[in-house]
């Protein structure tokens, strides 16, 4: 299923930084107007492939699973960085990226959490 096609069926909740998080943290994501470019939709694609891994992560925080998500996340990132002309069009609007450059910091913040908790003595 394409992005644009998944963004005009349905409505989804993303997934929960952390556990314990209270709800007004959490961010709802909306079916929003259907990317213009396949760059767009793309980047989309990468963005939905990070989100479902955190969710796998927080249900089992093997060193396997948060291995794989830290390559999502550095790919999501990579892909949120400005480009250079005549490259411009295959980018998110600022506002979407800058959204989407907190999410990965927040990731960021939660893969360090788990590896940390993975590491420590019990």
């Amino acid at each position: 299923m394409l992005w644009r096609e998944f963004v005009q069926t349905e409505t989804i909740r993303a997934p929960q930084l952390s556990p314990g998080v209270p709800a007004r943290h959490e961010r709802m994501m909306v079916a929003a107007p259907a990317p213009q470019t396949p760059a767009e939709e793309e980047i989309h694609c990468y963005i939905a492939l990070r989100d479902l891994l955190l969710d796998s992560v927080n249900k089992d925080p093997t060193a396997e699973n948060l291995s794989r998500l830290a390559v999502a996340n550095d790919s999501v990132t990579t892909c949120l960085q400005p480009l250079r002309s005549p490259y411009q069009a295959q980018y998110l609007s600022e506002p979407e990226a800058a959204r989407e450059r907190e999410r990965c910091v927040g990731v960021a913040i939660r893969i360090a959490q788990l590896r940390r908790q993975s590491t420590a003595p019990n």
